[in-house]
């Protein structure tokens, strides 16, 4: 038997050539499992929702329920990211800067903005990290300037607790660590910037670019 033909000798040569035109049946991609946990975010990065399967011990042991929800925390930030990408950007600051604190000079302006430049970088040099844990101490969370990077949750109590239960403290410690990297008020040096880039004939006058 030509060894081509090694496990199908059931074929006709009719069938065999087919098959081998053909090739083996593709086996479609094992189904992607749904998410255990789903964590949703609002425009500012507050927490909205925390969202638990109820059958989640079917397919993840209670001891890996912490690595599950830093991975929602992590989609929850990557599709709140897309989304404000996709949004319309803010107006900038409207109406008539005023300057008196800088004198009229433009260049005391920009020294002032400059400043507060180097100082929101050199505090994000700084590890803003955060920890919560839950009333009921079940579940602790931490995060570095505002992003999940470990949760512990009580294996015992995992192993018995309702997904509404495990819902609630989760969303209490996240609650507490998503807000923790919020954004400080604009400096009003950036704000009177911003207004002279929306009037570019003040900001040439103030130059002395033009009388």
């Amino acid at each position: 038997m030509d060894e081509r033909r090694w496990g199908f000798a059931g074929l006709d040569d009719a069938e065999f050539a087919e098959f081998a035109r053909s090739g083996p049946p593709t086996v479609p991609p094992p189904a992607r499992p749904s998410e255990i946990v789903v964590v949703t975010l609002g425009p500012a990065g507050q927490l909205e929702n925390v969202a638990v399967a109820d059958d989640w011990r079917e397919s993840v042991d209670p001891r890996r329920l912490g690595a599950e929800v830093v991975a929602a925390a992590g989609r929850a930030v990557a599709r709140r990211l897309e989304e404000n990408l996709r949004a319309a950007p803010p107006p900038a600051p409207s109406g008539v800067p005023d300057l008196a604190p800088w004198r009229g000079s433009l260049e005391r302006l920009l020294a002032d903005v400059a400043r507060d430049v180097a100082h929101v970088s050199e505090a994000t040099r700084v590890p803003r990290v955060a920890t919560r844990a839950s009333a009921a101490h079940h579940v602790t969370a931490t995060a570095h300037h505002g992003v999940v990077t470990d949760v512990t949750v009580d294996i015992t109590w995992a192993r018995g607790a309702s997904a509404r239960g495990i819902e609630i403290e989760v969303g209490e410690v996240l609650a507490g660590v998503c807000g923790a990297a919020d954004a400080r008020p604009m400096h009003p040096a950036t704000v009177a910037l911003q207004q002279l880039a929306a009037d570019p004939e003040r900001l040439v006058r103030l130059a002395g670019m033009r009388p």
